[in-house]
């Protein structure tokens, strides 16, 4: 069954023995995160596969579809070659300005809804920049897990992201406790109105410190 975002038009493919014959269920659009409603009528020309299938909960449904449509946004992303930017932010309004900042430094920006969805979309891309606030989808900053999952990353995969962690707990451009948090930038809320141009500033300071780097690997035959 094909299912066409009605707010962006996106398609999204389901193998129809995957469809509840009979039965309303809700998709989400992986593209502007719209949650898309079937309605069970549509769908009694899709042929019946038991009742393991017909009474399939709604959450599988969107994981199949969403996985599908992760790798496709995943090729997207790459066919294109924006640099991408995935936010993982509680607050709508702190969300928009992030997002609206990192367009005008020319990201493709991605918006993870809770932890669960920030890990299956990195599983899936590698994004250039991961900004995260601590408080982001638990109440306890030390147990954050989308900042767990980052220190764990083998260091061939993680010096090609850079990440910023908002925080209310610490000085912005504090450099040794960005170090012992294993992230590149800490910026605090309070600066957030300096957001752009604390961004610029230490993204192009990384670039300059790996061009660096890859070209000292180039010249002992490493790269």
């Amino acid at each position: 069954m094909e299912i066409i975002c009605s707010n962006c038009q996106s398609k999204l493919r389901v193998p129809d023995v995957k469809l509840p014959p009979g039965k309303s269920f809700s998709l989400r659009c992986p593209k502007c995160e719209t949650k898309i409603h079937i309605n069970g009528s549509r769908l009694k020309g899709a042929e019946a596969a038991g009742d393991a299938v017909a009474q399939a909960p709604d959450e599988d449904l969107d994981m199949l579809a969403t996985s599908a449509d992760l790798s496709r946004e995943s090729f997207e992303l790459a066919r294109l070659g924006n640099r991408t930017a995935l936010v993982c932010e509680p607050y709508t309004a702190t969300r928009k300005k992030l997002t609206a900042t990192l367009k005008s430094l020319d990201f493709y920006v991605v918006a993870a809804e809770d932890t669960r969805d920030a890990l299956k979309r990195m599983r899936y891309h590698r994004f250039d920049l991961l900004v995260v606030d601590e408080s982001f989808d638990t109440s306890q900053p030390e147990e954050n897990g989308v900042l767990i999952f980052v220190r764990n990353l083998e260091m061939a995969v993680r010096r090609h992201m850079f990440i910023v962690m908002l925080t209310n707990r610490f000085r912005s451009l504090n450099q040794l406790t960005a170090l012992h948090r294993s992230v590149n930038l800490i910026i605090n809320h309070e600066h957030l109105n300096r957001l752009e141009e604390i961004l610029a500033r230490s993204l192009e300071e990384e670039k300059r410190f790996y061009d660096t780097f890859k070209e000292s690997l180039k010249s002992l035959g490493k790269a």
